[in-house]
């Protein structure tokens, strides 16, 4: 079974900011925008990718929703501590360059990540965070006895034993037998960079 994320959700608190943000700045397409009393829900998502989108809608309408939790959302948003969300590029550089000119709110200048991306940050007009990508080198990878080659000198590597007991590449074996193998791979252990 395959499962792909088709939309997020973001919330804005003026439509036509939203629309200068994800479009104009962006650079995506608006695929739907769909307005209710005084309030809008706009669809965009990348030119040429029309199975992902993110949906910008008013904060907080749902019918279930009190007076007061919809202030508190208003509140976390101008904050600036409500939602989230990363997108990718293959040129950040430009990207920036081109939000910060237009004024956006600058988070996170670009810098190189230790986990191969280097990445900004922007809050767009209604507070969310808005993290930018773009890969460097491919990410890390398990490796070490328990992943396959190459290996490096990791913690099962430097495992001991007492007298009269074994020790296993998994650790320390009780009277009882050996330890199970608790570390699955991609948690822990050395990584290989390359």
């Amino acid at each position: 079974m395959d499962i792909t994320i088709h939309h997020a959700f973001l919330p804005h608190t003026d439509a036509e900011a939203a629309l200068g943000f994800y479009r104009d700045l962006l650079g995506f397409e608006v695929r739907n925008d769909v307005g209710y009393e005084d309030m809008r829900w706009i669809t965009v998502g990348p030119v040429g990718r029309p199975a992902t989108s993110i949906v910008l809608h008013p904060p907080a309408v749902d019918p279930g929703v009190t007076e007061d939790e919809r202030r508190t959302v208003l509140e976390l948003m101008a904050k600036g501590t409500y939602t989230a969300i990363t997108l990718a590029t293959d040129d950040l550089d430009g990207l920036f360059q081109r939000l910060e000119a237009a004024g956006a709110d600058v988070v996170q200048e670009p810098i190189d990540q230790d986990y191969g991306v280097r990445d900004c940050a922007f809050r767009d007009p209604s507070g969310n965070l808005v993290r930018v990508n773009q890969t460097i080198r491919p990410p890390a990878r398990p490796c070490g006895p328990a992943f396959g080659p190459p290996t490096g000198r990791g913690r099962s590597d430097r495992v001991r034993s007492r007298p009269g007991v074994s020790a296993t590449a998994s650790g320390p074996a009780s009277p009882r037998g050996p330890r199970p193998r608790r570390r699955r791979p991609g948690r822990g252990g050395p990584v290989c960079r390359g």
